[in-house]
Parts: C-alpha cells; structure tokens; sequence
C-alpha cells in the first residue's frame, strides 16, 4: 500500500474515532469487502457502507440524508426517486485520459500562474504541477500533519497573481496566500478557531476585488454559516454575511462568483443563495435541491450546481431552477465537482460527464475510478485540458 493510501486510511480510522460524519466534510469511512453493485442499482456509502441502492428497496429514515445525496429518498420504508437509468455505455465518451500525475492525499484543483496547484488534505502540502511536462515542479508545505492528521488544506483559488489555500486546520481555520514565483506563503489570513472538530472553510472563489470563503460550521471571527469577504489589497477581512446553518448540515459549502453576482450553495436550507458584491448582501435564494453540498460553476447567465445526483441549472435572470438533469453512473457521494468551459458542463460524478449547456442534455461520459472522499471531487479547466482530483494523483483528460 502506497503512503498516501495509508494516509487516507489513517484518517478515515481517525474520523470514525471521532464520530465525524460525512456530511462534517471529513472522510468517509467504507467497508472495504462490500460487493460491486449489478446495473441498475448505485454504489454508494451509506452509514459508513459501500451498498448497492436502487428504487423499492428497504430503506432507514434515519439515513434518508444520505440517501438524497445519491438521488433518492426514504420516506415510505422503501427508496423513491434515484437517478436516470439509462445506461452510461450508450453515450459517447467525454474525452481521453493523456496524464495522470501523483499527488498524494485528496484535495482541491486551481490553475494560474502557469500551473496546475493541487491540496493534500492529509498530508499538509500543496503540489505545484508544470502542464508542459506533466511533472510535479514543486511540494510547498502548508501546516504540519502530526498536530492535524484530518484538517489541512482542501479547496484552492487563482486570483489576483497569486494562490489562495484554504486551510482548516481545528488549531487555526486560515486563508494562506502563495507567491507562484517563490512557491512560498507571504501571507495568512486567520478565521479564528473553529468552533466545532470540524473543517471549517469548504468553498473559496476570487473575484476582481475580493476573495471569498465559505465558512460551514464557523469560528471565532464568524460564525456558523458563514461568508468571508477578504480584500486582497490588504489581506484582511472587510465583510461576514451570514447565511445560517444547522446541526447536521452545517452552514454554507460550494461557492461560484460571476463579475455581477457571488453564488453559494447551502445544504442547512437546500438552496442556493445570491450575494451583491455591491452591498455584500443576499439579494435572492433559489430553493428546491436535493442537498446542495457540491461545488457550483458560473457565468453572467447561467449558475450549475452540483447537487447529489442530479446537477441543477440556475437562470441568473430569474433566479430560478430551469433544468435538471439526472446524471448516469454516479458513484460514492454522487455529483460534487463541477466546472463551465468551452462552452460546456464538466460534472465529477465518479465519472466525468459531459453536459450540454444549452439543451441540458448529458453528451459524453468517460469512466473514472469510483471515489468516495469528499476531497475528491475537485474539477478544473486549464491549458486546454480537464483536470480531475483523484487518489493520491489527478487526471489530465484531452477533451
């Protein structure tokens, strides 16, 4: 077994010691003899158990949250709903795998500065790949692993010439800032302690004048469903806007920010909210997802989330769901990474799936190794190329 697997083992075995679930943004624990699942039927993770879901089967209330994240519900003893069958192998495929580059641990993808930047959530770094080469040019350490084996960085943003690492360690939930020309951190920005053994920061996005965090479970400077306005003229946090939370879901997760407007997905509410930059205020709430945990993607017109099984189409004009779509073989946690480029929907579903943005119709899918992690659904695009987080490495795909 590689060190990174035994990394994620350990964590997992950390995780269940104590007691953080899946939806605290921490590992899953799975059982590692579960059987692969016949077609028709969805692997997943259920109670800390790879099963096999599908439609009319018994069902516990108590899990039905984890069962929305795969598309299905249970409030009859018996699951509803589920994703499209219609078979994955019918469809052409997305794209073709061209590199695959080893970086250990899970975590999240940027581009900028000429690079590729990956998180090792474990492992306390971040891996700084050269697109030309397809090589790891450098590792720079965030943190130290033995204090916090679980939290270190997860999510990550290119902005303003310079790399924004969310950090969440329990000791100290920051924001670092990363020079590409040195691969060095030159500034961090702290959001206070958090105020549970959770990850704090589960989103960021930058924007022209301003980076903004996701703060889900809360800390000293902000609380529970929170986001976190920083001015990257100074390095210091201008605004708080609290969006709200709830014991099991938490507060605020995925965020996307177009130059009118920053949209953030909330699972304590099953919405995604609309935030002016102008006034740092919530000026709409879209209602009506199965969950709202993934990450979104967004432009002047449109805003895609992904949200359990399905990914969601928002119309910015009216502010409104106009499509969803059911997305084919999804696996582990279903739908959480999502990217909008060229002029298509990138979705990370296990999978990568390839959406038509203007018909909503799913027109590729091209089969990827089932990950169960939270961290690992992490998407980007750069250099012509979709960028895909795995264990312990990420995929290159030619589109």
């Amino acid at each position: 077994m590689s060190g990174g697997k035994l990394v994620a083992l350990a964590a997992a075995t950390a995780a269940a010691a104590l007691g953080i679930s899946p939806a605290s943004g921490s590992p899953d624990t799975v059982s590692a003899s579960a059987a692969r699942c016949k077609s028709g039927a969805v692997d997943a993770v259920v109670a800390g158990k790879r099963v096999c879901l599908r439609r009319g089967q018994r069902c516990s209330k108590r899990h039905d949250r984890q069962y929305h994240r795969h598309g299905f519900h249970c409030h009859t003893g018996r699951l509803a709903g589920g994703p499209n069958p219609s078979p994955p192998g019918a469809l052409p495929p997305a794209g073709r795998v061209v590199a695959t580059v080893p970086a250990p641990s899970w975590g999240g993808i940027a581009v900028g500065g000429g690079a590729v930047w990956v998180s090792n959530t474990s492992r306390h770094t971040v891996t700084r790949v050269d697109p030309q080469t397809n090589a790891v040019a450098a590792t720079i350490a965030i943190g130290e692993p033995s204090v916090d084996l679980l939290h270190g960085p997860t999510f990550l943003a290119f902005g303003h010439g310079t790399l924004w690492v969310l950090d969440g360690r329990f000791t100290c939930s920051c924001v670092h800032r990363v020079d590409p020309t040195t691969n060095r951190v030159v500034a961090t920005i702290p959001l206070g302690v958090p105020t549970q053994v959770r990850i704090a920061p589960l989103g960021i996005a930058a924007t022209a004048d301003a980076v903004w965090v996701t703060n889900r479970w809360g800390s000293e400077a902000a609380g529970d469903g929170s986001v976190i306005r920083i001015d990257p003229q100074t390095n210091e946090i201008v605004a708080i806007i609290g969006l709200g939370s709830s014991p099991e879901s938490g507060g605020p997760t995925g965020i996307a920010a177009a130059s009118s407007a920053i949209w953030v997905g909330v699972p304590s509410t099953k919405s995604v909210v609309r935030i002016d930059p102008a006034s740092n205020s919530v000026v709409a709430t879209v209602p009506g997802l199965f969950c709202a945990d993934g990450q979104l993607a967004a432009d002047e017109s449109t805003v895609w989330v992904a949200d359990c099984n399905t990914v969601r189409r928002i119309d910015t004009r009216s502010n409104a769901i106009t499509k969803t779509i059911p997305i084919p073989g999804a696996t582990g946690s279903g739908v959480r990474g999502i990217a909008l480029e060229l002029g298509v929907v990138w979705a990370q579903a296990g999978p990568l799936i390839r959406i038509d943005p203007s018909s909503g119709a799913v027109a590729g899918v091209l089969p990827l190794a089932p990950v169960y992690v939270w961290g690992e659904y992490s998407i980007a695009f750069g250099f012509g190329s979709v960028w895909v987080r795995q264990t312990d490495a990420i995929v290159r795909i030619q589109p």
